[in-house]
């Protein structure tokens, strides 16, 4: 069951026939003449506002943050704009244990709190680090005996635990000085993603398209959603969003839903699904990526193809855009930056929608032979700059004001998670799940 909600985004193959001959073995018909357009080039463009880039991009000053205790860095999943030296040298690296590999993936983002960074690897081992050094401190197994498939979930820090969603369809509560496990809850299924916590509730969304809410005294399971079920799924998925006293899940289906955090009723919901011309995965509605709220407003985007902003309040659609991608929106200021699912970065207001301006991304490692595609993951605006990491070693600094390259790092590991600044630090967990800290 867990195994046939998953789709795995790079292992989706299509059979093909082979030599001149048609399937069953008789002659094709010689090919139309005219020319030949791929059909993702019948979609449109995106392209910048002239209008939009004459207006002034105002962004917060960086501020040194000590910590980035859960997913997105609060449980809003708005962090504004940390402070971050020229992060140009690596000042230590440690495995945190198993890395992708044999049917399993990292893909549980680090989170830093109280001077320590914390980890969970491919399997479900859970971590603690030195910030400053490296240092191991503990580490703790999560994964429940005779269990071997993971597929999913996070961590996040609250008030001296760490919370774990797993793979094995249970929550657990962690003491983040010893590593000794104070609780732990079955789910109705595989935690999606990282769970968010505020107000003394852990939110987990999870592979059956429901969220939990728990109690995070004792794991008690205070109420539960549930919406529409999905057979597939992009592999992970977004951390809920808590603020306002609403609790904002984004489903597979494309549903955004916002809940009532006392008793999970749903006050309103939108969808983002876009009716597009594209390939399999890039049709899939799931929204992978965490929502945002800043201001009074959600910042969403879908992996179909559309972005889009809502009154928290009324659940109105304030406006959309044809873009969509995999990985949380950065907030900050006056504009929200995205890489989108086209392999580019975005910059557009926050108020309209419009879009300032966009940078198309390396998208092949071979781009003359079109091969070893490369994927993006970020951005996270910190030091004055949008720092992304690519599935192919490199990580990237990109000017906020114009999307122009304004640095690189050559890490020389495949990196698929979104980068983590605290304490003036930057922290890049790799495919091989080797955690790097950047100074």
């Amino acid at each position: 069951m867990r195994q046939a909600l998953l789709l795995v985004a790079g292992g989706v193959f299509l059979l093909a026939g082979c030599g001149s001959d048609g399937w069953f073995g008789e002659a094709e018909d010689p090919p139309l003449p005219g020319e030949r357009i791929a059909v993702l080039a019948l979609e449109s463009a995106l392209e910048g506002d002239p209008e939009a880039a004459q207006r002034p991009m105002r962004l917060p000053e960086p501020v040194a943050n000590p910590d980035w205790p859960q997913a997105g860095g609060t449980p809003f999943h708005a962090i504004g704009h940390p402070a971050l030296g020229s992060a140009s040298t690596a000042a230590w690296s440690r495995s945190i244990g198993a890395g992708s590999g044999d049917g399993r993936r990292v893909l549980a983002p680090p989170v830093a709190a109280q001077g320590r960074v914390y980890t969970m690897d491919a399997v479900g081992s859970v971590s603690a680090f030195a910030l400053q050094d490296g240092n191991a401190i503990w580490s703790v197994a999560t994964r429940p005996e005779g269990e071997e498939y993971n597929s999913g979930g996070g961590i996040a820090f609250a008030n001296g635990r760490l919370f774990a969603t797993t793979g094995y369809a249970e929550a657990l509560a962690i003491d983040a000085s010893s590593g000794a496990i104070a609780w732990r809850r079955p789910l109705s299924a595989p935690g999606r993603g990282a769970p968010a916590v505020d107000g003394g509730r852990l939110y987990v969304a999870t592979l059956d398209n429901k969220t939990h809410a728990l109690d995070v005294a004792d794991g008690s399971i205070l109420w539960t959603h549930d919406s529409i079920e999905e057979q597939t799924a992009l592999l992970g998925g977004a951390s809920p969003a808590v603020a306002q006293g609403t609790a904002i899940s984004a489903y597979s289906s494309g549903e955004i839903v916002a809940l009532k955090v006392e008793n999970g009723r749903e006050l309103w919901s939108d969808n983002l699904t876009a009716a597009r011309r594209a390939d399999f995965i890039a049709a899939l509605a799931d929204v992978q990526a965490a929502p945002v709220v800043h201001d009074g407003r959600l910042y969403a985007l879908s992996n179909s193809g559309r972005a889009g902003a809502i009154d928290m309040r009324t659940g109105r659609r304030i406006w959309s855009q044809e873009f969509g991608g995999l990985y949380l929106p950065w907030l900050a200021g006056t504009h929200l930056f995205a890489v989108t699912e086209r392999g580019e970065v975005v910059a557009a207001e926050a108020e309209t929608g419009a879009v300032r301006w966009v940078m198309p991304l390396a998208r092949y490692e071979d781009e003359e032979d079109r091969t070893g595609r490369i994927g993006w993951a970020g951005p996270v605006l910190a030091g004055g700059r949008l720092v992304l990491a690519g599935s192919h070693g490199e990580v990237v600094f990109l000017d906020p004001e114009t999307g122009a390259k304004a640095g690189a790092i050559d890490a020389g590991r495949p990196h698929r998670l979104a980068p983590v600044v605290a304490a003036r630090t930057l922290l890049l967990l790799d495919d091989d799940g080797v955690l790097t800290a950047y100074r």
